[in-house]
């Protein structure tokens, strides 16, 4: 299993047409709280047939994720 890093909302773009066309894929996410009670999203990692993404939420925008 391969894995790779997306920085950049243009991967992202790609990526999600392909996951599309995935049966199933698995998505986890990891969250930063350091002295405060608001966590912010710090990761999105998701795993296809094909390999497993992960995500820069701080640099990517998510909205294709929707």
């Amino acid at each position: 299993m391969t894995f790779r890093w997306i920085t950049e909302s243009d991967g992202l773009d790609v990526f999600v047409d392909h996951l599309i066309t995935e049966p199933r894929y698995a998505m986890d996410t990891e969250f930063h709280r350091e002295r405060t009670y608001f966590p912010k999203l710090a990761l999105v990692q998701i795993a296809s047939s094909a390999e497993i993404v992960l995500i820069d939420p701080l640099v990517c925008d998510l909205a294709p994720l929707r």
